[in-house]
This record gives structure tokens, C-alpha cells and sequence, in this order.
């Protein structure tokens, strides 16, 4: 019997077979371009990672360069024309000592009145891969805390602070706060603020205090002591380009500034009548001297106390301090009435460094008093100084800062009247019933001309940014 194969049966399996092969050739192709394209894209990302950290390579490398010679723009060699300076490319080398890509940077020195360096650096790889980061690098300031201080501290529960605040010693915080709050000290004696000998580092009465983002302790101190060498260096900067107003003498027991959109008016004092509870600058006499204009470098020091209120527009530092440093003879300043920014949008900035105390006088309006501005005590402290005698003490409804606070000294130290400072009171007492201490975030980056530093420098801000 002969049998016969179907050729239309046959015809139809080689179809089969032949789609079949089709599709698994496409199935092939298709997962050869998927990893073909996922290789292409891992060894995108990767270069591109590798150039931001060639960028950052740089920014480290100009770091380690300002912290050794801080006034150095143009990568150790003489500056020629306008900046920003550069560009200056160095190459940047693995582990394994290969070359792996360049950076290159382009710097520009702080402007009038500021501290921040700008370096830009941008990343690129052997393999053609760029990217580029803008930075400002500086010297933290005393300006990045809303509290500072050197001794312990009370903060009672009708205080709300609205940035960092830190102790070198410790702090009693009944109040809220709204950022981190660190202490130098890992336990420490709180008799002087009602708690015990051994106290944590951070604590509040009952547990009553609110820490928004947290207390960390211990951290590394605050230094106060080279802020004697910053006030000096103001002092020379103010004689050079600044504002210098020498000591006074005889009945003339230093100046009276009212800071104006115009200029500073500034005024001899002759005389105080200090326990008046209310009036302003009407309690002082006075002998006017000049209206100067806002000096260019925007630094005025004083050899002399300071009397000071009014509205600004400009970016200050006022210092009033006595050289040779000699304890009895240290200079203070006194807030006699407001003082206010014209604007609050950090192009307008005020510190006052005093070489001892900042006091607001007994005189300011019962309302309350607002104060736009950082206020640092190198030697002293902040705040009403109590006084004994009942009818000279005075009462005041609030008190609004707008800038922060760094202080020496605290409420558990002696005046050199021999009373105390502080802010807080009860009715019948010295002080302010209601205390507001806002954060002023634009000084961490831009702090007041010359405001003194806490530390080596430091990045103060980073964005990358785009590249062509």
C-alpha cells in the first residue's frame, strides 16, 4: 500500500514553523535592544552621577582652599580683571590614582557687606558627561541661631522660638520650639532655673516643653572668646571705611543713633533719666553731632555706650566696644524705642555687638517693643537689668524680635549692678509679659557686614543647576 503525504498538511507546518521563528527572532531582537538600552541608560546615570561627584569634588577642593587662606578667589594665583574669577580646571582622580574627569570652577568673592564665596563647578566626566553646582561657601555666623548662649537659660512657657536656639551649659525650656534645640552639655546644674544639680542637658518642668524638631545634646560648644578679636577687627574696618565714633568724655557719656532711611542721626549724651517707665529717647539728654550717611561698608564702631532706635534700610553692623579690653571699662548698647526694617525680605539686615551688655531700657512703650534685629552680648547679657527697688521696675505688654539672640551671660548672672537680666516678668516686675523671638532665615546666609563667625567655613547653600 503506498501511502501519500499531504502537501497542503505540509505547507501549513512550515508556516507554523516559519511564524514561530519569526517571533522568537523578534522576541530575541526586541530583549537584545531592551538590554542593549538599559546597559545605555545604567551607564548614563552612572556617568552621571560620577560627574555631580567630580562637581562636588570641586566645591570640597575650594572649601579645604578658603578654610587656609579665606581670602583667596582666584585658585592661588594673582586676580586679574573682574570677577567671577576663572575659569580654573584641575583633574580629578580615582582611589586608583585614574583620571576620571575634570572640574572646573569659577569664583566670586562676597559683595559689599557679606560673606558668602560663590563657587560654581562643573563636573565632566572622560566620557563627555557634565554637570554643574552653584554654592555659596561662608563662615557660619552667630546669625544662624535664634538663641546662643554661653551660660544656662530659662525659657518659660509663654516663649515660643522660632529657630535654632543652643546653650553651652543648659537650658529649662517650658515654652515651644519650633526648631532644633542643642545643649553643649550632657547634664549640668539647673538650681539656678529651679531644678536640680545633674539636670540633662535639655529639660522642661513636667515635661511640658514642645520641641517641634526635636533637643540634641551634647553638641560641640559655641566659641565666644575670639569675639573679642572680631570686634577689634570691626573696629579697624569702621576707622578705615566705616563709621568710627571715638570714646567720649567729661558729661558726654557716649552717643544717641536714630537710624533713618537718610542716614544715622547721631547725638552725645549727656544725660538719662533712667527708671522713667515710659517716653523713649525723650528720657535722654542730648547734644546733636552729625547725620552721617549709611558707610559703604556698612560697619559704624563706637569706643562708647550706644543709645539706639529707628528704621533702616540697609545692611548694618553696629559695634560699641573699648580697647584695651579692661572688664570695668566694656561698652554696652541700650534699645531705647523700636527698631524696624523697612522691608523683611532679607535685603535689609542689623546686628548690634556689644562688647558687654544689650539692655532695652526701662523707658521703652508699656505696649510692648519690637525689635528688628541680631543682637550679640560677647561679655554680657540681654535683656532688662532688674532692678531692686520696686518703683523703678517696669512692666512692659510684649516684646517681638525679628533676628535672634546670642548672649554671654544669662538670668542667672549678677549685673554689674548686682541684680540680674532677663526678659521674663510677672505684673510689678521688670520685663515683658509676652515674649515672640522670630527667626530671621535670611541672616544664615546673609548675615549683617562682618558679623561675627562661630567656626570654619562651611557649605551654606547648594543648587545644581543646567547645563548646556
Amino acid at each position: 500500500m503506498t501511502y501519500r503525504v499531504s502537501t497542503r498538511r505540509s505547507g501549513f507546518t512550515t508556516f507554523i514553523i516559519l511564524g514561530f521563528s519569526v517571533l522568537i527572532l523578534g522576541l530575541a531582537t526586541g530583549l537584545m535592544n531592551l538590554v542593549t538600552s538599559n546597559t545605555r541608560v545604567a551607564k548614563h546615570r552612572s556617568e552621571s552621577v560620577e560627574a555631580l561627584e567630580v562637581a562636588e569634588a570641586g566645591v570640597n577642593y575650594y572649601l579645604w582652599h578658603l578654610s587656609h587662606d579665606p581670602e583667596d578667589y582666584c585658585d592661588g594665583s594673582p586676580c586679574q580683571g573682574d570677577p567671577p574669577y576663572g575659569p580654573f580646571t584641575h583633574e580629578y582622580k580615582n582611589a586608583a590614582g585614574e583620571v576620571i574627569g575634570t572640574y572646573t570652577l569659577t569664583i566670586s568673592p562676597p559683595s559689599v557687606g557679606e560673606t558668602a564665596v560663590r563657587v560654581t563647578a562643573q563636573g565632566e566626566t572622560t566620557g563627555g558627561r557634565t554637570r554643574k553646582i552653584e554654592t555659596q561657601l561662608g563662615l557660619p555666623s552667630f546669625s544662624q541661631y535664634a538663641w546662643v548662649l554661653n551660660n544656662r537659660v530659662w525659657f518659660g512657657p509663654s516663649a515660643t522660638t522660632y529657630g535654632p536656639v543652643h546653650s553651652n551649659e543648659g537650658l529649662r525650656f517650658d515654652g515651644r520650639a519650633k526648631k532644633l534645640v542643642t545643649s553643649a552639655r550632657t547634664t549640668y546644674d539647673a538650681r539656678c532655673v529651679g531644678g536640680a544639680n545633674g539636670a540633662p542637658g535639655i529639660w522642661s518642668q513636667g515635661n511640658v516643653g514642645v520641641f517641634d524638631e526635636g533637643k540634641q545634646f551634647p553638641v560641640t560648644a559655641v566659641d565666644f572668646q575670639k569675639l573679642a578679636a572680631d570686634l577689634s577687627q570691626i573696629k579697624t574696618d569702621a576707622q578705615a571705611s566705616g563709621r568710627y565714633l571715638p570714646a567720649t568724655t567729661g558729661n558726654r557719656r557716649g552717643y544717641y543713633l536714630k537710624l533713618t532711611p537718610n542716614g544715622i542721626e547721631t547725638y552725645y549724651v549727656t544725660g538719662e533719666n533712667k527708671f522713667a517707665r515710659s517716653g523713649g529717647a525723650a528720657n535722654l539728654t542730648k547734644q546733636l553731632l552729625a547725620t552721617y550717611p549709611i558707610p559703604s561698608n556698612g560697619l559704624v564702631f563706637a569706643e562708647a555706650n550706644l543709645w539706639i532706635e529707628g528704621t533702616t534700610d540697609d545692611r548694618l553692623t553696629i559695634a560699641a566696644a573699648r580697647f584695651p579690653d579692661i572688664p570695668s571699662q566694656r561698652r554696652d548698647i541700650t534699645v531705647v524705642d523700636n527698631i524696624r526694617y523697612t522691608v523683611e525680605d532679607g535685603t535689609v539686615a542689623l546686628g548690634l555687638v556689644a562688647q558687654r551688655d544689650i539692655r532695652f531700657a526701662h523707658y521703652t512703650p508699656p505696649a510692648g517693643l519690637e525689635v528688628d534685629s541680631y543682637l550679640l552680648a560677647a561679655n554680657g547679657g540681654i535683656g532688662f537689668v532688674f532692678s531692686n527697688t520696686s518703683g523703678n521696675r517696669s512692666t512692659k505688654a510684649s516684646f517681638i524680635n525679628n533676628g535672634g539672640f546670642g548672649s554671654y551671660k544669662s538670668s542667672c548672672d549678677a549685673t554689674p549692678e548686682g541684680t540680674g537680666y532677663g526678659m521674663v516678668t510677672s505684673a510689678n516686675n521688670d520685663g515683658f509679659l509676652v515674649r515672640n523671638y522670630y527667626f530671621d532665615e535670611h541672616l544664615t546666609y546673609s548675615p549683617p557686614p562682618q558679623f561675627p563667625a562661630t567656626g570654619s567655613f562651611a557649605v551654606i547653600s547648594w543648587q545644581e543647576i543646567e547645563t548646556d
